[in-house]
This record gives C-alpha cells, structure tokens and sequence, in this order.
C-alpha cells in the first residue's frame, strides 16, 4: 500500500516538474533570459564594416587596406575618418543589453528593427560575418520618480535604443542613441581634414596671389615678421592655430578645374621637412578649396568660412592702429 502511494506521488511530482518546465520554456521571457552581449568580436581584428542605411539608401562600405581605412559608395572610393571608424567600433562593444523588450517577429517594426526601418551593422573579418546587427529607433525614458530629492535635484531619465541580432527573433534594450553615429550620407565618414601642421614647427608661410599680392611671413628667431617688419603676435598665434588643425564641412563633389579659375596657394614650410600647399579657386560666387593633405577631397570655402580664415592679405597681420577722434 505505501509503494503505490509513494509511485502515485512521484508521478505527481513527476507531472509538476514537466509542467513547470513546459510553462517556463513557452511564457517566461523575463530578463533572467537576457544575453550578456550582443557583440563579442575582437574589433581589432576587424577589417570592414558594411552599413545598410534604412529604406533602400545605399550601403556604405568601409574597408581597411593597408592599415588605412576607406569609404566606399556608389562607385566612389575616398580616405576614411580613422576616428570615425575608432568611435563606431567602441559603440558596437558598447551594445550591453538591459532588458528583452520583445520576443517576436511582429515587434520588429515597432522598435524598427526590421529590414526596411532599421540600420543594419555588420562587421566582417577576411569577408566572414563577425557580427550582424540591426540598430532601431531610440527613446527617452522617463525617470520613475519625477519628485526632486531633497537636495531638489530632478531625477535624469535616460536614453535607449533597440537592437537586434541579425538571427535573433528577440529585441532588445541598450544604453545610448547608437544609431546617431551611423549616417546614410557617406561624407559623414571621410576624412574632412584640411589643415593639419606642428603649430611649432612651422617657420615659414608664402602666400601668392597673383604679382601685386604676394608676401612671406616668416619666423625670424623668436618673432615673426614680413619684410623684416614685426607683425602682430596674437594675430599670429591665432593663425598658426588655424593651421594646427582644421577640418572642412562641405565637400565638392566632382570638382571641374575648368569652371574654376585658380586665385592662391599658400606654402606652409616647416623645420620638420613637412611642407603643405593649400590652394583657392572661385567662380563668381563660390570658393573651393583644397589641401596638399588630403589630395582627393575639395571643400566649399564658403562653408564656416574656410577660405576666409586662411586665404588672408598682408594687412591681416598688422595691427590695426586705433582712430584718435578728433576734438
């Protein structure tokens, strides 16, 4: 009698476990599911990254050859922001889930993680996929308690986007607006450096306009002068920091010398044997200009006002001497 009261109890248990189970495997999607990472690659390793900008704009491909990075797109090919690629990586590492926000194919165009609305990341090794990704829409998260402390500082809510491994049905939460970093224009990616010199080093500069409008500034010892005449120090300064390092904003596709008539160049001689030639040309409304630094890229000079800033006149040095108003 107590062998079959112990068989029908151990089945009884038996049953429990396997409806436990059963319920756990179809309904319990809590985060005690959650992965830990979503990209596990060693991004040093990683030699291209192909982008697919949402709604059927064109990919955009950035390749490492030779330990220098290129963009790539629609037939073009162009120097890419080291920078840019650094900082794409490190948000592709950054993806740390915090919660399952949805567990099925039906969700995936509400968070815009779908193949149409999302932008889809992948990063490749030797053209084998390492990690594929689909980067959604973000939000802003309300902080729970709105009330300020005592010390009436507000509660900071906090911004998250969603993503999705490319053969995961699941969507998650993560920190920050990643998809902010990853545009649709490929100019976003290229190497928009215009100027970039040993602000020390530097010791000589031509510039040449044509034969009225010629000069040479140039370091003597400690001072920097044109035909032996002192100039205005701050002014200098100012200068050579515009030199150290400047980068365009708008680039000239498909640049046509024949439409534009060459006005200037500037020669930026140094002590470390690194000379750079920035060169201006105009039309009748417009400047390009153009680097010796970064010979296949030409910027609007009328943008932030690039020409401006570096294609100055003698007098630009000189300080302006204040008019005495007369009694």
């Amino acid at each position: 009698m107590l062998s079959k009261n112990n068989s029908k109890i151990l089945l009884i248990v038996l049953l429990v476990l396997v409806a436990l189970f059963l319920i756990k495997k179809y309904t319990d999607h809590s985060d005690s599911t959650i992965i830990n990472e979503i990209v596990t690659v060693d991004t040093a390793q990683i030699d291209k990254i192909v982008i697919y900008p949402p709604k059927g704009a064109t990919q955009i491909v950035l390749e490492k050859k030779e330990n220098n990075w290129k963009v790539k797109s629609k037939n073009e090919e162009h120097v890419a922001d080291k920078r840019k690629i650094k900082s794409i990586l490190a948000d592709m590492l950054r993806l740390n889930p915090i919660s399952v926000v949805g567990t099925e194919k039906s969700q995936w165009k509400k968070f815009e993680v779908d193949d149409s609305l999302s932008t889809r990341v992948k990063l490749m090794k030797n053209d084998k996929v390492k990690a594929d990704v689909l980067l959604g829409k973000f939000n802003f998260i309300q902080a729970q308690n709105a009330q300020p402390n005592p010390y009436q500082r507000r509660p900071q809510g906090e911004m998250i986007s969603y993503v999705r491994p490319y053969n995961d049905v699941n969507t998650y939460s993560v920190e920050g607006m990643i998809r902010m970093n990853f545009s649709a224009d490929a100019d976003n990616y290229r190497d928009k450096t215009f100027v970039k010199a040993d602000q020390s080093a530097i010791n000589k500069i031509d510039f040449n306009y044509g034969n009225s409008g010629n000069f040479t500034l140039t370091k003597e010892k400690k001072y920097w002068k044109i035909d032996h005449e002192p100039v205005d120090s701050a002014t200098v300064v100012r200068y050579l920091r515009y030199l150290s390092r400047t980068s365009g904003s708008k680039i000239v596709h498909n640049f046509d010398q024949n439409r534009y008539k060459q006005i200037g160049t500037i020669n930026i001689g140094s002590t470390n044997g690194k000379p750079v030639t920035l060169t201006a040309f105009a039309d009748s409304s417009n400047y390009v200009v153009h680097s010796s630094q970064n010979p296949d890229t030409y910027f609007d000079g009328n943008a932030a006002k690039l020409f401006d800033k570096f294609f100055v006149g003698k007098d630009y040095f000189f300080k302006k001497k204040e008019k005495k108003n007369k009694k």
